[in-house]
């Protein structure tokens, strides 16, 4: 089985690397981190990721416009790759994805590796 890509976002080094040494443990999935949107651009433009992690170093408000911005970039990829909302900031049970909230999932943090992989694994469900 091909290893599913996860693109983790998050400004801050530390959060990445803290996401993508969760990551892996996990089989079947690898790790690709970026800081900006150029960056994601890049990789729905070439095709190398599955699935988006917007990390929590952002305030809530923060982290929704950047999945939002996601959404809107000009690659068609963006409109439908699966994107998962880590956030402390979270409410206990977030609803699925709106107009206001455009993730596919939501973690709230500190997020665990267990968690993670729960959560990556429902996207992939046949």
């Amino acid at each position: 089985m091909t290893a599913r890509k996860v693109l983790i976002f998050d400004a801050r080094p530390a959060m990445r690397s803290l996401i993508g040494s969760l990551l892996s443990g996990i089989d079947g999935y690898q790790a690709f981190e970026a800081h900006d949107m150029p960056q994601i651009a890049d990789c729905l433009k070439d095709g190398t990721v599955d699935v988006i992690i917007v990390a929590a170093s952002l305030s809530l408000d923060s982290a929704l416009a950047t999945v939002a911005e996601i959404r809107a970039c000009p690659q068609p990829r963006a409109a439908t790759v699966p994107i998962i909302l880590v956030n402390a900031s979270l409410p206990p049970t977030p609803a699925g994805s709106t107009q206001a909230n455009p993730a596919d999932r939501f973690l709230r943090g500190p997020v665990t590796a267990r968690a993670l992989r729960e959560q990556l694994d429902s996207l992939f469900q046949a």
